[in-house]
């Protein structure tokens, strides 16, 4: 879910003219929200140095919101 975000963030910053491929993206990260806005914890994914694994709780909750702001005001 985060890497989709950031996928998604990318797309809109560049301009991307695909449009269906970000409404995709928005529409999985909207799928993945529970009922009270939160999203649920997913395996790690920040990597350190190449030999340590990071848990950056809050991503899955920063960057997602991010994203789908970012995406509806491109709109």
């Amino acid at each position: 879910m985060v890497q989709t975000s950031w996928a998604l963030l990318s797309l809109v910053r560049a301009g991307c003219s695909d449009h269906e491929a970000m409404r995709r993206a928005a529409q999985f990260l909207v799928g993945k929200q529970a009922a009270d806005g939160s999203y649920a914890k997913e395996p790690l994914v920040g990597v350190f140095n190449k030999t340590c694994l990071i848990d950056y709780d809050n991503y899955r909750f920063y960057f997602p919101l991010w994203a789908l702001g970012e995406w509806s005001a491109a709109g």
